[in-house]
């Protein structure tokens, strides 16, 4: 290690046995502190009531290689450095000179005047650990001034200019008598599913004033207050370093420190998929059937699949039989419908990485109507028959760096071998924008809703097959052909997206067929 020796002294040292009986018992006197010495004792050995005003100057030498602007340092200390992990007063300036009593608290002296009181031997330290610095040399010149004080607290600080008395016993205390600072600004923390929080910093001690200020980061950091407590306003997501500082009138240097906060966006990502006319051809029964009903025993084999509790309890009679599935009759977005498929994909965005995926697959029920029309009477029955969604590849997601990709494809159990409604949406994270496209069979509709941290981000309603014929045979040749050979792609949109469309705009495709 590297050294320099500046300003060896060659002054008188003053070494009193005894305690200093009043403040004209002696003149103040300059004594050299050997910096190399640490702690310094003086050899001033104070008894109850007394006390001693220490000023200083000069300079001491250390190795300039870690720190900034050269290699001196005056009594004050070094000011650019805000902690030094060894000092012996961690809460005192670095490389300052500090001094206690007896066994009281250290009290930073710096150029002073500062009066220590207390009973035992005048203690002089540079605040650093002696094997950080092991070679300080250089000389400060330090006056010694003894008085005589009252103390009631024995903080080493006169009554008259104490500020907060009855300071508890071993508690480090400014020029004021006031406790000297503490600063902490919490514990490192995430911060999920918003961009607002508290937080915990705290002061132990007397402060004057306090700020927050962000020290690293992808975004603003908008504080609401100085306040330790305060609230705080991310414009990203990501890691940010905010540091909290705190000054105070007890003659310390203002106190720092930092906190790591970690805000995560929870993003909610939700593809449908739905039939949007009102009706779709049932492809086992084409065509209305008609069939006769002899003493109430079924036999046409075409009615096979009516469900038992379905069937009119007509006996000879002749029947035409109609049957079709649900569907939408074009409405949007809004609320879940007959063979309506929705999927939800839910994750954490960091700003870099997506983190705890999960997958919530929401397939609706079918709803298949039975039509039955008496041809000898003219009454009509109608029946529902309820299923569910068959899943035969379930929805499922893939995580790549900053892409997801979703889908999902669904079926009815109501029909043997029906072709799925599916329908895959990708989503890539760029520095500004969530860039979402979709891939679809081309008769479904379909639509994405993207949600962060609670907010509708966008709406996106596309609705492909619009009033195609979906009945008879031409409607199962349009709903085989849209569904097994056609495949569409929209996209890339960026969110955040105002929807293009709405419910409001998707005009129906046919009227309701009138209840019988």
């Amino acid at each position: 290690m590297g050294i320099r020796r500046i300003l060896v002294g060659t002054a008188v040292a003053l070494l009193v046995t005894g305690g200093i009986q009043a403040p004209a018992a002696a003149d103040p006197t300059t004594v050299a502190m050997p910096v190399d010495v640490n702690p310094y004792r003086t050899g001033i050995v104070l008894a109850a009531g007394e006390g001693v005003t220490v000023s200083a100057s000069g300079v001491i030498g250390y190795w300039s290689g870690s720190f900034e602007s050269g290699d001196v340092v005056p009594p004050a200390g070094h000011p650019t450095i805000r902690h030094l992990g060894n000092a012996v007063a961690p809460q005192l300036p670095a490389l300052a000179l500090i001094g206690r009593v007896g066994s009281g608290p250290y009290r930073y002296i710096g150029a002073g005047p500062t009066t220590l009181g207390g009973v035992g031997e005048l203690e002089l330290v540079i605040n650093d650990d002696v094997a950080a610095f092991p070679d300080n040399n250089g000389t400060w010149q330090v006056l010694l001034d003894p008085t005589g004080f009252a103390d009631s607290d024995g903080d080493g600080v006169p009554d008259g200019e104490d500020l907060c008395p009855g300071t508890p016993a071993g508690v480090d205390v400014g020029t004021d008598g006031c406790p000297l600072l503490i600063v902490s600004a919490g514990e490192d923390r995430p911060v999920a599913g918003s961009r607002t929080t508290n937080l915990g910093g705290t002061i132990v001690g007397t402060a004057t004033a306090s700020a927050w200020q962000k020290v690293s980061g992808p975004g603003r950091a908008t504080f609401a207050s100085g306040a330790p407590d305060t609230e705080v306003e991310f414009s990203a997501p990501g890691s940010y370093v905010l540091r909290f500082t705190a000054v105070s009138g007890a003659g310390g240097s203002p106190k720092s420190d930092e906190v790591t906060v970690t805000v995560l966006d929870r993003y909610e990502i939700e593809l449908k998929s739905w039939i949007p006319q009102f009706s779709v051809v049932d492809p086992f029964h084409i065509e209305p059937l008609e069939l006769t009903i002899a003493g109430g025993v079924w036999t046409d084999l075409g009615s096979l699949d009516v469900p038992e509790d379905c069937r009119p309890k007509w006996r000879n009679a002749r029947i035409r039989l109609e049957s079709f599935f649900y569907g939408d009759n074009h409405v949007g977005y809004g609320p879940d419908g007959a063979a309506r498929i929705t999927t939800t994909f839910e994750f954490l965005w960091d700003g870099a990485s997506m983190t705890r995926p999960r997958l919530r697959d929401d397939p609706a029920h079918s709803i298949r109507l039975w039509t039955f029309t008496n041809l000898d009477t003219g009454v009509i029955r109608n029946c529902r028959e309820y299923g569910n969604e068959t899943v035969p590849d379930p929805a499922d997601y893939s995580i790549d760096g900053n892409t997801f990709t979703l889908s999902h494809r669904h079926a009815t159990d109501l029909v043997a071998g029906a072709p799925p409604l599916e329908a895959t949406l990708v989503g890539t994270f760029t520095d500004t924008d969530l860039m979402l496209s979709t891939e679809v069979t081309a008769f479904p509709s379909h639509a994405y809703r993207v949600t962060r941290n609670g907010t509708r981000r966008a709406t996106n309603v596309f609705v492909n097959a619009s009033c195609v014929e979906t009945m008879g045979p031409v409607g199962a040749v349009n709903l085989a052909t849209g569904l097994i050979t056609y495949v569409e792609s929209e996209g890339p949109y960026l969110v955040p997206l105002v929807g293009p469309r709405t419910p409001s705009d998707i005009a129906p495709c046919q009227p309701a067929p009138t209840p019988r």
